[in-house]
């Protein structure tokens, strides 16, 4: 298990290359990261035992309510999301029992960062609906941005509006509302600026 200093490091490497995002905004991503992660670690401790499938997903979805809910408002959409997210964690480590990769400590923290990147990305765009502000997609610029997420690059839009990535609709980054899927989702290190 990584210490807490060795989790920040990572976290804070993974979130700062959000060009422009503001302090506080990357602080609450490292915070939730790191709870996630703790999760994570206890989730894993649970696969070693006798617990059914069903049970093991009803402690980790109880966990990560319980742990969204200091973050912002729990409403159908994340409701969806946490029963979403536990049911793939799962289900990748039931159908992968014998890889390493799916207990290790580099899965629980990129399982951390996502998920907890998705949750947060929401509760700011609730914010920005609240306030009716618009809001413009960013990625990396880089080698490793999807070619489906380049096309958004820079995009200023209305706050009811959606951009158009991969042929799916999304609010803003890793939004599955509109059903976009793992592949426009998982990974993926773009943001939105809301002005």
């Amino acid at each position: 298990m990584l210490t807490q200093d060795e989790l920040n490091v990572m976290f804070e490497e993974y979130y700062s290359v959000m060009d422009g995002i503001e302090p506080d905004r990357l602080q609450k991503r490292i915070d939730l990261a790191n709870d996630l992660y703790d999760i994570i670690m206890v989730y894993y401790t649970l696969l070693d035992g006798n617990e059914s499938q069903a049970v093991i997903e009803n402690q980790l979805a109880n966990e990560l309510y319980s742990t969204i809910a200091k973050y912002g408002e729990i409403d159908d959409y994340t409701s969806e999301m946490v029963d979403l997210y536990t049911k793939d964690i799962v289900k990748a480590n039931m159908s992968h029992k014998s890889s390493e990769y799916y207990v290790s400590d580099e899965r629980a923290v990129n399982v951390a960062q996502d998920v907890g990147q998705s949750f947060l990305n929401y509760f700011e765009y609730q914010d920005a609906v609240a306030n009716n502000k618009t809001k413009t997609w960013f990625t990396q610029n880089d080698g490793d941005v999807r070619p489906t997420h380049a096309t958004e690059n820079g995009k200023q839009i209305p706050i009811d509006e959606t951009f158009k990535v991969g042929g799916y609709l999304m609010r803003f980054p890793k939004d599955t509302y509109y059903g976009a899927p793992a592949e426009e989702i998982v990974n993926c290190r773009c943001f939105v600026k809301y002005s």
